[in-house]
C-alpha cells in the first residue's frame, strides 16, 4: 500500500565539548559495535530490527550496542556525511561534512537511568577515532521530550527543525521533500 507519511524533528549539534567520561562505566553495560554476529546475538527473534540493522550495515553505516548480559539495552546507528546520508533525511538538507547520528532508542526496562546519553557517548568516541574535532549532528521527533533532555545533556545543542513529507512504499521510507527551519 503506497501512503504518505510527514515527520517533524529537532535537530542539534554538538557543542564541541567531550562528553562526560564518566558515562563510560555507567551501569557497567557491555559496548559492542554492530556487527552480523551481534545483530544475530541480539536480534535473532525481533525480525524487523534485524533486517533494519543489516540494511544499515550493508549502507556503510556504523552502530554501537549496549547489553546487560543477554539483554540489548540500546543501540544507536551514526553515517559519515561525506559518505552517506541518514536514511530519513534527503541529501539536500544536509551539511556536506561531519557525522549525523540517528536511529537511536533505549530497551523500555532501562530507560531513565542514562543509557540513551551513554549510546551518545559511545558513538562519539567512535567519531573521535576518526576525526578530531567533527561537525556532529543528531535528531529526535519532536515531541520526544525523553530523546530531547538525553540529547542536551550530552552536549549538543538544538539548531532547529526539519519537516520531511516521506512515500511509504512496502515498509520502505523514500524521502520526497523537507524543509529547514529554526521553528516549526
Amino acid at each position: 500500500m503506497l501512503q504518505i507519511r510527514s515527520e517533524l524533528l529537532q535537530v542539534y549539534q554538538a557543542n564541541q565539548l567531550v562528553p562526560d567520561p564518566r558515562l563510560a562505566h555507567s551501569y557497567d553495560y557491555q559496548m559492542d559495535i554492530l556487527s552480523e554476529d551481534i545483530i544475530q546475538q541480539y536480534f535473532s527473534k525481533d525480525f524487523a530490527r534485524k533486517k533494519v540493522f543489516r540494511s544499515f550495515l550493508k549502507k556503510g553505516y556504523q552502530g554501537v550496542l549496549l547489553s546487560d548480559d543477554n539483554k540489548w539495552v540500546g543501540y544507536g546507528w551514526m553515517t559519515n556525511l561525506m559518505l552517506n546520508r541518514p536514511p530519513h533525511l534527503p541529501k539536500q538538507l544536509l551539511p556536506s561534512t561531519g557525522y549525523w547520528i540517528f536511529y537511536c532508542h533505549t530497551n523500555h526496562d532501562y530507560r531513565g537511568q542514562g543509557c540513551y546519553r551513554r549510546t551518545l557517548y559511545e558513538l562519539y568516541q567512535l567519531i573521535l577515532q576518526t576525526q578530531l574535532h567533527p561537525d556532529i549532528y543528531v535528531d529526535t521527533d519532536l515531541g520526544n521530550n525523553a530523546s530531547h533532555r538525553g540529547i542536551v545533556s550530552s552536549g549538543f545543542e538544538r539548531i532547529g527543525c526539519v519537516q520531511s513529507r516521506y512515500l511509504v512504499l512496502l515498509n520502505t521510507w523514500i524521502p520526497i521533500n523537507a524543509k529547514w527551519g529554526e521553528s516549526i
